[in-house]
């Protein structure tokens, strides 16, 4: 059990909320079982077979959804087809509903009053969720892969007036990848060519950014030698066994200040350099890759730097 904190009698109610949140997903987090690395080898494999990319594993925090605390893979691919028939892999067993107490009561010491009641779910154009928690896996098939946004610092109001669907709120690391990181600074690593050794990007913002929007530091990334319309892949989890990474277009990714530094690879590059293995710790679970789409990102504004 995490131990709960008191918030000062002196900080705002949205600073009371984002406290709350980030203090019951670290009770989710050590509740969650451990990722079921055969299970993880059974999906890469027949993703694999399919000409599917699996993003993840990526862990659930979601309050209306019944697979919180359950680890979970996302299959991609750009035609989108995954029709085959998965027998077994839609069985469930209760997820985690005592969490949903434990939610309550954190939220109600913290911001003194019962959280909201969440939304209905809406149907969303997604693709394929695998559950893997407690070596049972689970498929639904929709259409479009979704975009990922986490709560931020000093921007939780502006980020909760963003429409959602039920796939967006998603974490997975409990502390930044880089200790030794400070805020104001994202370093990425950026692997241009094969068998090449990184280029070191820094980006600047302040004490304050919560998100560094990567278009806006086109100088950066022409001193780089690319270019904002170029494909890319974050590297989003590693282990001794296995690397993810996520596609994405460089022009329209941000990335949580949350992290001190990210991996970022031209999607060109297959054979990387051995350098990699420094940074496998720099693995960022939750970049926001579809900017195309939010309309409603104030340009200039508080939420993204």
């Amino acid at each position: 059990m995490v131990r709960l904190r008191s918030a000062p009698a002196t900080t705002s109610r949205s600073s009371r909320k984002s406290l709350a949140m980030r203090q019951f997903r670290a009770e989710v987090r050590a509740q969650a079982h451990p990722v079921d690395r055969e299970v993880m080898r059974e999906l890469r494999a027949r993703c694999q077979r399919h000409g599917h990319l699996l993003i993840g594993p990526r862990l659930q925090y979601k309050e209306d959804c019944l697979d919180r605390g359950r680890y979970y893979a996302l299959a991609y691919s750009e035609r989108l087809q995954c029709k085959e028939d998965h027998p077994g892999e839609s069985q469930l067993q209760p997820a985690f509903a005592q969490l949903e107490k434990r939610r309550i009561a954190i939220y109600q010491q913290l911001v003194g009053a019962p959280p909201s009641q969440p939304r209905q779910a809406r149907d969303i154009n997604f693709f394929c969720s695998f559950k893997t928690s407690d070596s049972l896996f689970a498929a639904t098939i929709l259409r479009k892969p979704p975009g990922f946004l986490l709560d931020t610092y000093s921007a939780a109001r502006s980020a909760q007036r963003r429409a959602r669907s039920p796939s967006v709120d998603v974490a997975l690391s409990p502390k930044a990848p880089v200790p030794a990181g400070y805020r104001g600074v994202l370093r990425v690593q950026l692997y241009a060519q094969d068998q090449q050794p990184p280029t070191l990007v820094k980006l600047h913002g302040s004490a304050n950014t919560a998100y560094y929007l990567l278009d806006r530091c086109v100088r950066s990334w022409n001193e780089a030698e690319v270019k904002l319309s170029d494909r890319v892949k974050i590297l989003t989890y590693a282990d001794d066994e296995m690397q993810v990474w996520q596609p994405a277009t460089l022009g329209e990714v941000a990335i949580s200040a949350f992290y001190g530094g990210v991996v970022i690879a031209h999607d060109r590059v297959r054979n990387f350099h051995s350098s990699l293995n420094s940074y496998l710790d720099w693995a960022c679970a939750d970049p926001v890759t579809d900017l195309s789409t939010n309309s409603d990102v104030p340009a200039g504004g508080k939420w993204v730097y």
